[in-house]
């Protein structure tokens, strides 16, 4: 689990530098936690990544995002526009915002993808006699 997990952060961080980003890295990120479960451990994973966590990182990482479009507009320039500095090119900060946006789109899709396969696992735990 531990070196997908970390494979996910890694793609989410140079996201402005080769292809992939926040939603790739995401989709890898929440794939790690899930593993758990399919492995036969779902209360492990409940008890790694609870329903409230990933709650928070899907709406931290919407907020973000917002707010890093708000900032554009904050400093006279378009919604999302860079009001960071350019680093050197190649370099993991040469992507002004770019690097905050992908962080942002990687919490949200972490969090959204946890909190479906939670929902899965609620409504494969329900009785048919809650159905009624």
């Amino acid at each position: 689990m531990a070196p997908l997990a970390v494979f996910g952060i890694y793609v989410v961080a140079h996201g402005h530098l080769t292809p992939g980003g926040g939603f790739q890295g995401g989709c890898i990120t929440a794939s790690a936690v899930v593993l758990v479960c399919l492995a036969g451990r779902c209360r492990t994973m409940r008890r790694i990544v609870p329903e409230t966590l990933a709650d928070l990182w899907d709406s931290a990482g919407a907020g973000g995002y917002v707010l890093v479009g708000l900032g554009g507009l904050a400093g006279g320039a378009a919604f999302l526009s860079n009001v960071l500095p350019l680093g050197t090119t190649g370099h993991l900060t040469s992507g002004g915002t770019m690097a905050v946006i992908s962080l942002a789109i990687g919490l949200e899709v972490t969090g959204a993808l946890l909190l479906i396969v939670t929902e899965f696992l609620n409504q494969l735990q329900r009785t048919p006699q809650e159905d009624a």
